[in-house]
């Protein structure tokens, strides 16, 4: 299994505190982007397999993420 990055684990820290799951995160993104997005493409982007900028903004507007989680470099 591949670890999450850094960006990836802030995420699942932020969905933890807000009791909330991938699934509901996936739902939210498309939902404000008009982009299909499920949970598997959130995996991806949690491992650095993929960048999707416009998906990682999106997660970041949604769970209010600060702007060093933003703008890491993973």
């Amino acid at each position: 299994m591949t670890p999450n990055t850094a960006f990836g684990k802030e995420v699942k820290k932020a969905l933890i505190d807000r009791d909330e799951s991938m699934t509901w995160l996936a739902n939210e993104i498309s939902a404000r982007t008009s982009t299909y997005v499920d949970v598997t493409l959130l995996r991806k982007i949690f491992i650095g397999e993929r960048k999707a900028k416009k998906v990682r903004a999106a997660i970041c507007d949604i769970l209010e993420l600060p702007e060093e989680v933003r703008n890491a470099q993973d």
